[in-house]
């Protein structure tokens, strides 16, 4: 076990950019991958931490603005014509590549596919652009755009109206990757999955807040007559939830603008030699590069899969394999979900790091994918059985085996964030971290795609079929599990070695 040498000449004295451990405290193999035996961590940078962490909240509540009011919108641009309303719905079920069962749950419109293709050919480039003019003006690209895409959305009349301005959202607005690369570096191997784990404490409540925002203020002429009298607030029943949501983003723009501080050294010089220049693209194509790009891809892949069939399984009928709960259910469970389990990430998620090894714990989240796509089959048949013989046995172990699925559901979370950190410790040094995020977000974002279609598209075909009574699709999802954990083994055990 050799201790990798730091050469003095490169090191920068701002906190940011601090080696990222110093010599005693870093065990370093020699393929330059990364063992942490250190018991001491880096306190987190919480000014920084914090402004990062609010853009991801405006992020979530722009995303989820448009949800709560999204079918009445369908049918305003059908001007009460039921056909149209059913082609849009149509549209919305085909671009998800969700079955036409149950109506309720076609969430995903045609707008969002265009928005994600428009993201899918930016990302790269929005990512590279960082690498060369800093993360700070990156960030303000970002929010101005979302809050210029969140009111246009609110003032858009027509339909197409409303996917120009979900395109231009997603086009310009790279706040995900510029937060994560943001993330990397302004923290070291022993914080760096604790700051990645609270990520999802802001998306979830940004999310619920944008919806709430949307759902309580949406229509203001018919809710609050006294305050929004007259044929303008009829003409644009959305403006007012709109507005407020793109309020949320103006303040992160001001935030950034006034306390952010750039975290990217020697910005716009493409010049430099040695281990802080900006590296080519073709050059990132490393072996640890492309490994953490495909374990991406995979984990990606199996997660959006469930993610997809979760809404189809918790509201279909029992007697088509599924749990037969209602909306008003299935968001109680969800919502509850959400916020436990992101509360529990952000705490457990580095101790359990520190000491099993950031490996172990993406092993544990991936063999979790195996019996959670088992655990839904099984819990239908509980349900079955009780409604056919009224056993309280019967009940007792759906409603177990529903917790255990759950359990599962949680446990694969936190592979998300030790995901982010092997891709941010794959990166040659931090000045290519914009651009190796763009890289490995390409390819996570079709996976995304491809998973959505292949789970629903399985799931369809085994139901009308009656393969295994319907459950062909879950076994095919489980089997095919067990060869991502055995991808995630050739992974090192705490991440790679990072030039500064």
């Amino acid at each position: 076990m050799a201790l990798q040498p730091q050469d003095d000449t490169e090191i920068n004295t701002s906190p940011e950019h601090e080696p990222l451990l110093s010599p005693d405290e870093n065990q370093h193999d020699d393929d330059g991958t990364y063992t942490n035996k250190s018991l001491q961590r880096t306190p987190l940078p919480r000014i920084q931490l914090s402004i990062l962490l609010y853009l991801i909240f405006c992020q979530g509540a722009a995303s989820h603005s448009i949800y709560p009011f999204e079918n009445e919108l369908l049918r305003r641009f059908a001007n009460g014509d039921e056909s149209k309303v059913a082609y849009y719905a149509s549209v919305m079920a085909s671009a998800s590549q969700i079955p036409p069962y149950p109506s309720e749950l076609n969430l995903s419109s045609i707008q969002d596919a265009l928005r994600h293709f428009a993201g899918l050919i930016s990302v790269l480039y929005l990512s590279r652009a960082s690498d060369y003019l800093g993360r700070k003006p990156m960030l303000v690209l970002s929010i101005t755009t979302m809050a210029i895409s969140t009111f246009l959305l609110g003032i858009s009349t027509t339909f197409w109206a409303v996917v120009a301005s979900r395109c231009l959202y997603s086009l310009l607005n790279n706040v995900e990757a510029t937060v994560k690369t943001s993330i990397g570096e302004i923290t070291d191997e022993t914080n760096r999955a604790d700051a990645f784990a609270i990520l999802s404490i802001p998306w979830t409540l940004g999310g619920s807040m944008g919806s709430l925002i949307s759902g309580y203020l949406a229509n203001p002429a018919q809710r609050f007559p006294r305050l929004f009298d007259g044929s303008f607030w009829y003409r644009l029943p959305y403006l007012l939830p709109c507005g407020a949501n793109s309020f949320l983003c103006a303040v992160g723009l001001v935030v950034v603008c006034r306390w952010f501080q750039e975290t990217l050294q020697c910005r716009g010089d493409s010049s430099q030699t040695g281990p802080s220049r900006v590296v080519p693209i073709r050059s990132l194509l490393t072996p640890r590069v492309i490994l953490a790009a495909i374990t991406d891809i995979a984990f990606c892949f199996f997660q959006t899969s469930f993610t997809a069939l979760q809404p189809l399984f918790l509201g279909m009928p029992i007697s088509d394999g599924g749990f037969g709960l209602s909306p008003v259910q299935i968001g109680s469970l969800l919502g509850a979900y959400g916020l436990i389990a992101s509360v529990i990430h952000s705490f457990c998620l580095g101790p359990l790091v520190r000491k099993f090894g950031l490996r172990t714990v993406l092993t544990i989240a991936c063999l979790s994918f195996i019996p959670m796509f088992l655990l839904v089959p099984l819990t239908n048949h509980f349900a079955k059985t009780w409604i056919a013989t009224d056993s309280r046995d019967s009940h007792i172990l759906m409603r177990m085996s529903l917790l255990s699925l759950y359990i599962c559901f949680g446990l694969n979370g936190f592979g998300y964030a030790c995901m982010s950190v092997y891709i941010t410790s794959s990166a040659p040094n931090k000045r290519s971290l914009g651009s190796v995020n763009g890289i490995t977000q390409v390819p996570a974002l079709l996976s995304r795609l491809v998973g959505s279609s292949f789970a629903t598209f399985v799931l369809g075909a085994s139901i009308r079929n009656g393969w295994m009574g319907g459950y062909a699709g879950y076994l095919m999802l489980s089997l095919l599990a067990c060869g991502c954990v055995g991808l995630m083994r050739r992974l090192p055990r705490d991440g790679w070695t990072q030039d500064v």
